[in-house]
């Protein structure tokens, strides 16, 4: 951004920002989402880490977007600084105007996780890809996605396997780094398509949330009239469920709610109701 704007590259600058932003909503505020609301205490050490991040981030983003989109840096920084309530600390600049420009922390960078997550990111595409070809939605759990390629970290494989929602990795050697590849088991056993099925709840359950006006944290009690597999899927993924949508509680059968939706899921039909 520096460098951009020091020669007067207001373009350069703002696609940097674009690509930035992408990431930090794709890859950040989505796969941390089970950080900002695994707990309803706000002394919780990760969660309260996952909110500083993303404070710091959205900081330095207001500062650095300041010169040439001043208004909506100045509701970032407002926003953020408490301003806009009334509730800013003592010393906080009232306008992201009044503050410096910021600069690189040098110790902040690891080139070396930079690489690896963007090989991640390309190995998460090509398996996708599959996917798609297969006809299978990312919904649905595989049993097995096999990556032919050097191994990954074990901390970027349990989040190669969640992006793909594939049950186990393995690895076959390949020595071309650009040309690795991943493929996929699209074999589905009848406990996987139930848990599949469940995921499918969960999507229609959030849906209800944010129709309900529930903060994200906000928890629930879950109401479902549904037979069949989808009862067979709900009992047997009921702790996953209510993880999922940060339900205290699962009833079978109808009462008032404060949001529903009746329809069919897997070709059966299913009606969810939503409650405090």
């Amino acid at each position: 951004m520096r460098a951009a704007l020091d020669a007067y590259d207001a373009t350069a600058a703002t696609r940097t920002i674009e690509l930035f932003v992408e990431d930090l909503s794709k890859w950040y505020v989505r796969r941390s989402r089970r950080r900002f609301w695994k707990s309803a205490e706000l002394n919780d050490a990760d969660k309260r880490s996952a909110y500083d991040t993303l404070y710091t981030a959205l900081d330095t983003l207001a500062r650095l977007i300041a010169p040439f989109m001043p208004f909506l840096a100045e509701r970032l920084h407002r926003n953020l600084s408490g301003h806009e309530t009334g509730a800013a600390a003592a010393g906080v600049p009232d306008s992201v105007h009044l503050t410096d420009y910021p600069e690189t922390e040098a110790g902040w960078r690891d080139p070396a996780l930079v690489e690896e997550m963007a090989r991640l990111r390309r190995l998460v595409e090509d398996g996708l890809g599959d996917r798609e070809v297969a006809g299978l939605g990312v919904r649905q759990p595989l049993r097995e996605a096999t990556v032919h390629g050097r191994r990954l970290s074990p901390e970027l494989e349990a989040i190669f396997a969640d992006e793909l929602n594939v049950k186990a990795v393995s690895y076959v050697a390949h020595g071309d780094t650009e040309h690795e590849g991943v493929t996929l088991d699209t074999v589905i056993t009848d406990d996987l398509r139930l848990e599949g099925l469940v995921r499918n709840v969960s999507r229609k359950v959030n849906d209800l949330r944010r129709q309900a006006g529930l903060a994200l944290d906000d928890r629930i009690h879950l109401l479902v009239e549904v037979e069949g597999d989808l009862r067979r899927a709900v009992e047997a993924h009921r702790d996953h469920l209510m993880a999922e949508v940060l339900a205290t509680e699962i009833s079978f059968g109808r009462a008032n709610v404060l949001s529903e939706w009746s329809g069919k899921l897997g070709g059966e039909p299913c009606w969810l109701g939503v409650s405090r």
